[in-house]
């Protein structure tokens, strides 16, 4: 199977960016901002994957069935 590919590109401001596209062709993460310089990309890029992340289940707040935090479901 193809790995993931992360790609850096030049923007229609000549500004650097990155996106990671999967092995079926599919962006699944970019930049979101453009860097003057491939070297401040990369540092950003770099400390991305260096830095552990908070993480949030939004799933409920979608549907319209926010949680409390810390409320845990019931199973009966």
């Amino acid at each position: 199977m193809k790995n993931n590919v992360c790609e850096i590109y030049r923007d229609s401001g000549n500004l650097f960016r990155w996106r990671i596209q999967s092995h079926n062709g599919n962006i699944i993460a970019d930049s979101g901002q453009g860097y003057a310089s491939k070297q401040g990309l990369k540092i950003g890029l770099y400390s991305l994957f260096q830095t552990p992340m908070d993480t949030e289940d939004t799933s409920n707040m979608l549907r319209g069935k926010k949680r409390r935090q810390n409320q845990t479901p019931t199973g009966n």
